[in-house]
């Protein structure tokens, strides 16, 4: 269950899931949402075991890189994700990473969701950290192998959006994130460029 609670510790409601193409509402009914077979795609069974390991609401503080993008991300053990424009969103993105997750964080301005995890790779079947970043729309924009195994249980930004420490073991790992893609322009002796702040 994820349930949603006001600023003074007052029950509001109860969030709906979806889960592979399986949505349950407040009232524990589960309707069809998509035409698919649960973890058709990735060779394992959806389960109700499944638990959320993170949740993280964009505040909006520094802005929106879109008005229509999703700020709130809940993540799940069995590698999904739910991000909805708030606890009213009928129609939230699904993700599936295809790795056990046990994390999640916006970076500062919203517009990169960090996931943090393991997923089973190679033929020895071994375990691998690795942390996947997406855009508010659920596009996969890169992913960062992280040394060790049994999976990364934490992340956070810097203020800048630009590195991210990963807690991993006794250790905290610090990796830049590559610099934003500038659209620019020049013309004789000037050269013009636009940033989202």
């Amino acid at each position: 269950d994820v349930k949603v609670f006001d600023d003074m510790g007052n029950y509001i409601k109860r969030l709906n899931h979806f889960f592979f193409g399986r949505r349950e509402n407040s009232d524990h009914e589960v309707t069809k949402k998509k035409e698919k077979t649960p973890g058709d795609h990735l060779g394992r069974e959806y389960t109700k075991t499944s638990h959320c390991v993170g949740a993280h609401w964009y505040d909006g503080a520094n802005g929106y890189s879109d008005q229509e993008a999703p700020t709130l991300a809940i993540a799940f053990s069995n590698g999904t994700v739910q991000m909805s424009r708030g606890i009213e969103d009928t129609h939230p993105l699904e993700i599936d990473t295809g790795m056990a997750l046990l994390g999640c964080k916006w970076n500062p301005n919203g517009s990169i969701l960090a996931l943090c995890g393991n997923t089973h790779g190679g033929i020895d079947n071994d375990s691998m950290n690795i942390v996947k970043f997406y855009s508010p729309f659920g596009e996969q924009l890169s992913a960062l192998k992280v040394p060790g195994s049994g999976g990364v249980p934490s992340i956070a930004w810097e203020g800048t959006g630009l590195r991210v420490a990963l807690a991993y073991g006794g250790s905290i790992y610090i990796a830049s994130i590559r610099e934003p893609q500038y659209i620019w322009s020049s013309i004789p002796s000037t050269v013009v460029f636009a940033f989202s702040k």
